[in-house]
């Protein structure tokens, strides 16, 4: 997969994004330094930029910054209210 792949499954995936131009896409993803290897992404978390990892397919359905936060940026779970039911 290249990134011109991932911008067309990340905008068939989500339906925010879908609405956006591509240029606005690649923009995103180079203030996030991501990079395609193979059937992951990485990627520099948007907070204080850690490097980060994860799966294309769970990335294709992740359409903001915090939705790419790392756990350090997010919280610990008692911040964030707990586990979700």
């Amino acid at each position: 997969m290249n990134i011109h792949d991932l911008i067309r499954e990340h905008r068939t995936h989500s339906p925010l994004l879908a609405q956006r131009p591509p240029e606005a896409l690649l923009l995103w993803y180079a203030d996030l330094a991501l990079e395609v290897h193979n059937t992951s992404v990485h990627y520099r978390c948007p907070g204080c930029g850690t490097p980060q990892s994860m799966p294309v397919e769970e990335f294709v359905y992740r359409d903001s910054n915090e939705d790419l936060w790392c756990d350090t940026c997010r919280g610990d779970l008692e911040e964030r209210g707990g586990p979700m039911a």
